[in-house]
């Protein structure tokens, strides 16, 4: 994924911006940009944010990893990553700001997606004596129910953002990710059986339903 990046005036008016800035923007010309305020590009909800950013960058020299929303010329809203640095000319004189960014617009609505399947199946999913598992397309898991911990012996974070290898105990991640696509490709549901392990190594027998839930 290329960077998007532009250059910036100590003030905040942009000077350049490269071709992956113009292409997240909707735009295919850089008069779009030069000599306008960034501001004219934050969401209005941001710019309080950005105003602090700005002066903090100009004090320390540089700042990394804000969180952003910025608007596209059609005025959706795109969220964005920022990190930024002060730029010196050949004469050791700070003159230009340098400030990358990276799209995660599309981890946002998939944060906000999960979130909403949580809050539908929040009850069920805390309440069941059953252990229950979410875990993204590529294995990930995103949460996992009280009853799975305590039959697992792990605690929650322990496991989630790891991959279910961790504690499937008969199928490799080979096995696993054939799993998936197969799940995905014949409709969503599968049943089958298998072991699962402990944190203390051990293993036990689980009768595994999978679902797909759609974000």
């Amino acid at each position: 994924m290329p960077f998007k990046a532009a250059l910036l005036d100590l003030h905040g008016y942009l000077v350049d911006v490269n071709e992956a800035a113009m292409k997240m923007y909707g735009s295919d010309t850089k008069k779009d940009f030069i000599g306008k305020s960034i501001y004219e590009f934050i969401d209005a909800g941001h710019q309080k944010k950005v105003s602090q950013v700005w002066s903090k960058l100009i004090k320390k020299g540089k700042i990394e990893n804000i969180e952003l929303v910025m608007l596209k010329k059609n005025n959706e809203k795109t969220h964005i990553i920022l990190s930024a640095k002060l730029l010196q000319n050949g004469k050791g004189e700070t003159s230009y700001v340098i400030a990358m960014a990276k799209d995660i617009t599309h981890q946002k609505n998939v944060e906000s997606a999960f979130k909403d399947i949580a809050e539908k199946y929040s009850y069920l999913f805390n309440n069941t004596s059953d252990g229950v598992c979410m875990h993204d397309l590529k294995g990930l898991v995103l949460e996992v129910n009280d009853a799975y911990c305590s039959m697992s012996g792990y605690r929650r974070e322990e496991l989630t953002g790891k991959h279910i290898s961790k504690f499937e105990a008969l199928e490799n991640n080979k096995e696993i990710a054939a799993r998936i696509k197969n799940l995905i490709k014949t409709g969503g549901h599968d049943r089958f059986e298998s072991k699962h392990r402990r944190k203390d190594g051990t293993t036990y027998d689980v009768d595994i339903t999978l679902s797909v839930v759609a974000c």
